[in-house]
């Protein structure tokens, strides 16, 4: 496609497109791209354990496998909440 930049897909395109290339592992920017969101957000959730991840030096590796359980809601439950609860 003329003029496609991979880096502008989201949402489900860009988990997709994870997937499709045979990767077991993303970076933060991916995950931002996923879920939408800036890495202002992602940054602070990685350190606080919320998304789990390999660090290796300075950069973080988060499963596609894992995000991609998040996306379909079938992944675990935040740290401190309960299947089911409400926030």
């Amino acid at each position: 496609m003329p003029g496609h930049n991979p880096n502008r897909i989201k949402g489900l395109a860009a988990l997709t497109a994870l997937e499709d290339s045979g990767k077991l592992f993303c970076f933060p920017a991916d995950v931002a791209r996923v879920i939408d969101k800036d890495l202002k957000t992602v940054y602070p959730a990685l350190e606080r354990g919320e998304i789990p991840h390999i660090r290796i030096g300075q950069r973080y590796h988060i499963s596609v496998a894992w995000l991609r359980r998040q996306v379909d809601g079938t992944g675990e439950p935040e740290p401190g909440r309960q299947a089911g609860s409400a926030a």
